[in-house]
């Protein structure tokens, strides 16, 4: 990756509706990560509504690795959650 910042990317999908039996990827997060894995920067998502994952979970997950861009965002009523966040 010559001339090139490797950066460590995250996205994060929280879970405004736990207990809905419907569980997909926002489309405009889709819109999202098909752009910048289409610039070449590589990422990880983590998707706390698909996969179930708990605060403490979530928690475990970020210490276990450290990022230099965390990204993550979602529709005014889950705002409270993201401030958690």
């Amino acid at each position: 990756m010559k001339g090139k910042l490797a950066m460590k990317v995250v996205f994060i999908n929280p879970s405004l509706r736990p207990d809905s039996k419907r569980k997909m990827l926002p489309v405009g997060l889709g819109y999202v990560l098909t752009a910048v894995k289409n610039s070449g920067i590589n990422f990880d998502l983590i998707d706390m509504d698909v996969d179930d994952i708990s605060m403490e979970g979530f928690e475990k997950i970020l210490k276990d690795k450290i990022y230099d861009v965390y990204c993550l965002g979602c529709i005014v009523t889950g705002y409270s959650f993201l401030k958690t966040i």
